[in-house]
């Protein structure tokens, strides 16, 4: 029983502390802005309805982005964020088949493999419930989740391919101090293009004006 009511205690002063990192008083301008730039790992998902004779693999692949935000500030510590992101997702596919076919009876196997690799250019316009936990005057976390709607420029090995928009989701968090930012977001597409959809890890830095 001293177990549970030592537990209680310490969730209820966790929680507490929590509390203390929220600020609801007015904020001291109403939109501000900032940069971002920083690192994209992307990949794709497996489509649906490969069989056994027909292996489908992908390997992560290296972009940047770079942009600006605007942060509508409701409260100290509440924000709705949007601005302009210009993203660049790389994946490299590998296709490989199995297949069996019969000339004069006598059964011959084919290995066939292809490679590629799809080049998405982005312009992202993400709209994001931003919250901000203030560590410090000059310190603070922030927690943010929302969707994105993009125009893309999609390449494979230099031709173009799929849909020309983009939309999904994004859940991400960071720190800032002072005005410097350092932070990580995951999106995730929810277009599909055959059975595909991308997600991307973008790693940040950036300014707040």
């Amino acid at each position: 029983m001293k177990k549970i009511a030592l537990l209680f205690i310490a969730a209820v002063c966790s929680v507490n502390n929590f509390a203390q990192t929220w600020d609801n008083a007015k904020p001291d301008k109403r939109v501000t802005f900032g940069i971002r730039a920083g690192v994209n790992l992307s990949s794709t998902n497996t489509p649906e309805g490969y069989s056994y004779s027909y292996s489908y693999s992908t390997k992560m692949g290296m972009g940047f982005h770079a942009g600006i935000n605007a942060d509508i500030n409701i409260i100290k510590s509440f924000a709705i964020q949007t601005g302009l992101m210009y993203s660049q997702q790389h994946c490299t596919i590998t296709e490989s088949s199995n297949r069996e076919e019969y000339i004069d009876n006598i059964p011959t196997h084919y290995y066939d493999t292809y490679e590629y690799t799809i080049q998405k250019d982005y312009v992202m316009l993400p709209v994001l419930a931003l919250c901000r936990f203030y560590l410090s005057n000059n310190i603070h976390i922030q927690v943010k989740a929302g969707g994105y709607a993009a125009y893309i420029f999609p390449k494979e090995d230099g031709i173009e391919v799929g849909s020309r928009f983009d939309w999904g989701a994004i859940v991400g968090a960071g720190i800032s101090v002072k005005k410097f930012y350092l932070g990580a977001r995951y999106e995730m597409g929810f277009h599909k293009k055959e059975g595909e959809k991308t997600s991307n890890i973008a790693i940040s830095v950036g300014y707040d004006f």
